[in-house]
């Protein structure tokens, strides 16, 4: 491999540069126009989080270790939160309006699609990747599960959306790490 990252505060307009990265069939990009809507609700607040998204027409809340697609994808983080990703606007900006913070104090939505970057690794060495920079066990082998997963030092949300491809969403300021993890192992598989 050719293309390198560098650890620059640059790096980052440097990823547009680099990536796409295909290496023997296996392709890491940045899922570019994104939205990331992060859903907090109390026990009690389950109610309002499902008619907000009842009103998009989208799936109640999705279920434990599950992700409900495909875009918008629903993303079960845990008993009290879950992701919406979407490149659809309007399905963002209806969730955030009807779950606006102060507005239900049971439950919120959150815009956090600035601060976290989703990568998206295809190909058939997705699987040997992955059980390179986490426990292989917390790689979700179906299609439709999701799992919060140690990837290598860092928290990341792990999404299977088929076989041969995956989504990892990331803090944004953690996500040149991940590309230079990702990069590394595709150079030596």
């Amino acid at each position: 491999m050719d293309k390198s990252l560098t650890g620059s505060p640059a790096a980052y307009r440097e990823l547009g540069e680099v990536l796409p990265l295909t290496v023997d069939s296996t392709t890491l990009r940045v899922v570019e126009g994104l939205r990331v809507v992060h859903l907090r609700y109390l026990e009690h607040g389950v109610r309002s989080v499902e008619s907000a998204l009842l009103h998009q027409n989208l799936q109640a809340l999705p279920q434990p270790d599950t992700c409900a697609g495909p875009d918008p994808w629903q993303v079960w983080i845990n008993p009290t939160e879950s992701l919406v990703l979407t490149s659809q606007s309007a399905v963002a900006d209806s969730l955030l309006h009807a779950l606006q913070p102060g507005r239900d104090i049971l439950a919120c939505a959150l815009d956090q699609s600035a601060g976290c970057l989703v990568l998206e690794l295809t190909g058939r060495h997705v699987d040997g990747v992955l059980t390179r920079l986490m426990e292989a066990s917390a790689n979700p082998q179906i299609d439709g599960q999701s799992t919060r997963v140690r990837f290598m030092d860092i928290s990341a949300t792990l999404i299977r959306i088929d076989p041969n491809r995956v989504f990892l969403a990331v803090d944004r300021p953690q996500g040149l790490y991940a590309v230079q993890w990702i990069a590394y192992v595709l150079d030596t598989v």
